[in-house]
This record gives C-alpha cells, sequence and structure tokens, in this order.
C-alpha cells in the first residue's frame, strides 16, 4: 500500500494542462513501475487517496476507473481496490493504439518486426522442444498447401502467413513477449495487406523453412541470417 504519509506527488509535478485524473493515474503507475506498489497490493481507499493528494475523491475514482479497466487494477467488493496479480489483455490496448496511430514511417514498423522475428527465433532455439519445433514445422507445412492447392484470397494465405509467426511467439515461452509480437504482426500485416502480393506470400513458405531448420540445428547465427534474407525477400 502506498504510504499517505509520504510527500504529496503533486508537489513535484508540473501540472500544467494535464487533467487531474490523468495526473492520479500517472502517479499510480509510476508507483507501479518503480515497485513501490506490487501485484496483489492493496491500494488506498478513496478517502485516504484524496486526503494524501489533496484532490477530490471524484477525481480519484474516475482515475481508478481507468486503471480497471486497463487490468492494473481489479476491485475486490467489500476488501477493497488491488493491483492486478496477472497480465491481462486489455493492458496491452495502449501499446496496440499507440502503435496503430504511429505517424511515423511504415519501414519503422516492419523493422520492428524483423527484430522481434529474430528475437523470438532465437528464444525458440534455446526452449522449444523438439515436439514444439515440428508443430511450428506443421504451422508452415499448411501455409504450403494452401499456396500451393490455391487459396480462396490473399487473406487466407495473410492469415496462414500470420499463424507461423503466432506459433513461433508461442515457442519463446515468455507470455509478454508474446503479447507484444503477436501485437506487431497484426498492425504489420494489417497494414501491407492492401499491397500484397500473392506471389510473395506464396513464396514465404520457404523462407520459413530455412529459419525452422535453423532453430533445429540450433545455429543462432543462421537463424539471424534466414529471417534477415526472408524479410529482405518479403520487402522487395
Amino acid at each position: 500500500m502506498v504510504n499517505a504519509g509520504s510527500e504529496n506527488p503533486f508537489q513535484k509535478s508540473a501540472m500544467g494542462r494535464e487533467s487531474i485524473p490523468n495526473l492520479i493515474l500517472r502517479i499510480i503507475t509510476d508507483q507501479i513501475l518503480t515497485g513501490k506498489l506490487k501485484p496483489g497490493d492493496k491500494l488506498l481507499t478513496e478517502v485516504e487517496m484524496s486526503n494524501w493528494l489533496r484532490v477530490g475523491r471524484n477525481s480519484i475514482r474516475e482515475a481508478i476507473k481507468v486503471l480497471v479497466a486497463l487490468g492494473l487494477l481489479e476491485i475486490r467488493r467489500g476488501s477493497g481496490t488491488y493491483i492486478a496479480e496477472s497480465i491481462s489483455d486489455s493492458m496491452m490496448l495502449p501499446l496496440i493504439l499507440s502503435l496503430a496511430y504511429h505517424q511515423g514511417p511504415t519501414d519503422d514498423l516492419q523493422e520492428l518486426r524483423l527484430i522481434i522475428d529474430i528475437m523470438a527465433a532465437e528464444l525458440a532455439t534455446d526452449k522449444a522442444s523438439e515436439e514444439e519445433i515440428l508443430e511450428l514445422e506443421n504451422c508452415n507445412a499448411k501455409l504450403h498447401t494452401l499456396a500451393e492447392n490455391g487459396a480462396s484470397s490473399a487473406e487466407e494465405l495473410l492469415n496462414a502467413d500470420l499463424a507461423v509467426h503466432h506459433k513461433l511467439l508461442d515457442l519463446t515461452h515468455n507470455a509478454l513477449f508474446a503479447q507484444i509480437g503477436k501485437t506487431v504482426f497484426k498492425l504489420s500485416f494489417s497494414s501491407r495487406s492492401k499491397t500484397m502480393k500473392t506471389e510473395q506470400l506464396r513464396s514465404s513458405y520457404s523462407g520459413h523453412q530455412d529459419f525452422i531448420d535453423a532453430i533445429k540445428k540450433h545455429d543462432k547465427t543462421l537463424v539471424r541470417e534466414t529471417i534477415t534474407r526472408a524479410h529482405r525477400r518479403w520487402e522487395q
């Protein structure tokens, strides 16, 4: 629980034009990020927080509602408000929205995708079992079958391609990394779907298979080389 006797953080905040609820939200998230509040910790009551920050209870209530909606806080009836003990999908919403509204070059997103692909494959090299690598290979084989037998649409091929990358992320055995990666891939593929050529999707199977073979060999240098080469072909 935050120490209500500690210094009022508003005294150090340059409030400017930022609203009181936003400042409260930022203060609570900063407490979480710095470890002053940990998963499972109980938050001060509205009255205690209002007295500590010297702001109205409505502002406190508004900030808490936002953090509950984002999955950072949870309200336990009859007990109080607590820091969430586990990651929920809603926690990814700010990241999703910030990436979706990113105004920089499209190349930034593709470069991020390349970095995530390489890191995921390297983690899979260390962590994935032979059975899991076979599942990844089978996922890629489905893409190959669709490409050879004629998928009903480019979107069907795109989804099959995306499924390979999602499976690779699962093989990292890192839930947080996988969630971030899947968000980036979804946005990346979405941004390219209108300009993507079917032939690019048909040829992606071989690029996937190259890095899968590198993972099988536990060769991280080869993993990086094959993924970088596949991305270069994809961008052509």
